[in-house]
C-alpha cells in the first residue's frame, strides 16, 4: 500500500512536470499550425517589367512594408511598395538611359502550407493598386533628367505569386519571418519580381 503522503507528492510532479513541459515547449517551437498569425514585415523587391517590346531591369532595390494575415491555410495581405526599373534606348547614335519608379499598394491572396514546424510554401495571387509613378530620361552622358510620361505604368497590376517562408522561434508566440516570394505578372506591363519580406510574427 502506498502512503497518502507520498500519492500526494506524486501527483504534485506531475503537475509541475507537465507544467514545465507546456511552457518550454511554447518557448522552443514554434506554433507553425495556429489558427490566427499575424506579421508585421518590411518588404525589398527585384523588379523587371516588360513593356510591348522594351524590358525595364532593376533599378537597384525596391523597398516597402506592410503586414500580413493568416486564417489556417490562407493568407492575406496589404504591402506598400516601391518599384525601381531603368532601360536603355537609342535613338540617333545617343543613348537614353530611362528611370522610373511606381509606388503601389499590393493585396496577396496565397493558399500555405506548413511542415516541419518551421517552414511554409504557398501559391496564390495577387493584385497591386498603383498609387503613383514617377518616370524621367536622360540623353547621353547628361546628367539633366527630363520627366517623362509614366504609360501603362500608371494601370494595375494583377498575377500568380510563389512563396517559401522560414519562422524561427524567438520565445513565447513570437517568431522572426523570413519570407522569398516571386510574383509573376499579367497585366499590360508585365512584371517579373523577386520579393523578400522580413519580419516578426505572432500565432494564437
Amino acid at each position: 500500500m502506498i502512503p497518502r503522503a507520498f500519492n500526494g507528492y506524486h501527483y504534485s510532479m506531475n503537475r509541475r512536470t507537465i507544467a514545465y513541459t507546456f511552457l518550454l515547449l511554447t518557448l522552443i517551437v514554434p506554433n507553425s499550425f495556429a489558427l490566427v498569425k499575424l506579421a508585421i514585415v518590411g518588404s525589398g523587391t527585384k523588379t523587371t517589367t516588360v513593356d510591348s517590346s522594351q524590358t525595364f531591369v532593376p533599378d537597384g532595390w525596391g523597398y516597402g512594408g506592410g503586414a500580413l494575415l493568416s486564417l489556417m491555410f490562407v493568407q492575406v495581405g496589404a504591402i506598400y511598395k516601391v518599384q525601381k526599373v531603368q532601360t536603355v534606348t537609342y535613338s540617333s547614335g545617343v543613348n537614353n538611359n530611362w528611370t522610373a519608379e511606381r509606388k503601389e499598394i499590393e493585396v496577396p491572396l496565397v493558399f500555405r502550407k506548413s511542415f516541419l514546424h518551421f517552414f511554409s510554401f504557398g501559391f496564390g495571387g495577387y493584385y497591386s493598386k498603383v498609387l503613383s509613378v514617377s518616370a524621367s530620361f536622360a540623353r547621353g552622358r547628361s546628367t539633366t533628367r527630363t520627366a517623362a510620361d509614366g504609360g501603362n505604368f500608371k494601370k494595375a497590376d494583377y498575377g500568380a505569386v510563389g512563396r517559401f517562408a522560414l519562422e524561427v522561434p524567438l520565445g513565447g508566440i513570437k517568431r522572426l519571418l523570413l519570407d522569398t516570394r516571386y510574383n509573376y505578372g499579367f497585366a499590360k506591363v508585365k512584371t517579373r519580381e523577386i520579393q523578400g519580406l522580413v519580419g516578426l510574427s505572432w500565432g494564437i
